[in-house]
Parts: structure tokens; C-alpha cells; sequence
């Protein structure tokens, strides 16, 4: 959800694309799975802070297409520095 919304889903298809032409099979596997991997763990974590929207955090997003998180979201989001 949040690649789609931040509009990240067709940057990495398109990477996805450019890999597959510029490199061996298997070498493109690879670098396939590291992506799909990180994109993995990106997704899970938005869905973690997603999940600990408020009601208001929830209504701002669907009508406005953002919310502005909390400090604890951030962190969960960006880690704890």
C-alpha cells in the first residue's frame, strides 16, 4: 500500500525491467529476490504504522490522501535516532 501511494511501485518495476535486460538470469534472480525482500519488509512496516493510525490519522488519510504521523509512528517508520 504505501509504494502505491507514495507512487514507488513503478519506480521499481521499472528497475525490476532494466535488471532483467542488463544482467545474466542469474544474476537477475538475485538481485530480484534482494528487491522483493527489501520491498517486503518496507510493506511490512507501513503496515505496522498504519495499523496504529488514530481514528483522526485514518480519516485525514483516506480524505486527503496523507496524514501527519507521530513520534512513535516515525520512529517505527525510520527507527529510533
Amino acid at each position: 500500500m504505501m509504494l502505491e501511494v507514495s507512487g514507488a511501485s513503478k519506480t521499481i518495476n521499472k528497475i525490476f525491467n532494466a535488471v532483467n535486460q542488463s544482467k545474466t538470469p542469474s544474476e537477475s534472480v538475485d538481485l530480484n529476490q534482494q528487491v522483493e525482500e527489501a520491498v517486503g519488509r518496507i510493506e511490512s512496516v507501513w503496515a505496522d504504522v498504519y495499523r496504529s493510525f488514530s481514528f483522526q490519522q485514518h480519516s485525514d488519510f483516506e480524505k486527503d490522501g496523507y496524514t501527519f504521523l507521530r513520534r512513535d509512528q516515525l520512529e517505527r517508520l525510520y527507527g529510533s535516532n
